[in-house]
């Protein structure tokens, strides 16, 4: 759980600051999990985030 809090903070205190994105607000972001988190050592799961084109870009 820890490793996901720490990665939506580095999505929105560190990544969108170096790209030419922002948060698109009012939009979805949600977590996807499958058959790869599921009772496995290397669990992968997926975060999308909806993302536009930051003003003055």
């Amino acid at each position: 759980m820890q490793v996901i809090k720490s990665t939506w903070r580095y999505i929105f205190e560190e990544w969108f600051p170096a790209s030419g994105y922002e948060y698109a607000e009012g939009k979805l972001d949600f977590e996807y999990y499958d058959e790869r988190c599921h009772g496995r050592v290397d669990t992968v799961m997926e975060i999308y985030v909806p993302v536009r084109v930051r003003a003055g870009k």
